[in-house]
Order: structure tokens, then sequence, then C-alpha cells
């Protein structure tokens, strides 16, 4: 399980979540909020967050921005996971992030 938050860059989810919260505080103080929406958007954010995460992962480590000597994001460097299963991660992810935003549409 550790590899996996890791891998995806859990720290970073906050940046996903907090505003979807804030939003939906917001839309709870203009008499608008939803249940169903906020359950829907809240894992819809961490999808794409999580796929941006590992796009950006993989076209660092291709154009050698990543290197063992010099990484912030070390998945692809340490070999934690494949270059091609983040490129596959990545782009499943961000489908599945936006087949929940067609539902909200």
């Amino acid at each position: 399980m550790r590899k996996w938050l890791i891998v995806l860059r859990a720290y970073s989810w906050p940046a996903s979540l907090v505003p979807v919260i804030v939003g939906s505080v917001s839309a709870s103080g203009a008499g608008r909020f939803s249940w169903p929406d906020l359950l829907l958007t809240l894992p819809a954010a961490l999808l794409v967050h999580s796929g941006a995460n590992l796009a950006n992962s993989y076209f660092d480590f291709k154009k050698g921005a990543d290197t063992p000597r010099m990484a912030d994001d070390r998945c692809l460097v340490d070999k934690l996971i494949s270059p091609a299963l983040a490129l596959r991660l990545a782009l499943g992810l961000m489908a599945a992030g936006a087949a929940l935003g067609f539902i909200l549409a």
C-alpha cells in the first residue's frame, strides 16, 4: 500500500480535495449542495490528479529530467513501477475521472 501512495503522490491530493470541499461548503451556503455530486466529484478529482501525477512522472523520466542523482519524484527512478505501467495507469486513471465527469455533467 505504501508503494502505491508514493507512486500516486498521495501527499499532493489535498490540492485537489480541498477545492472540492470548499466548493461543496459554498454550494451548501447557497442551498445547492448535493451529496451525490460530492460523492462523484471527490473520486473524480483524485483520479484525474493521480493520473496527471503519473503522466508527469512518465514524461519527466522519459526526457531525462528525473535521474538517480536528481529527482523529486522517484517512483520510476527507483523502479517502484515500470515506465510502461506508469503511462497505462495515467491514461486509465484520467479516463476513469473523465467518465465520472460525464456522469456529473
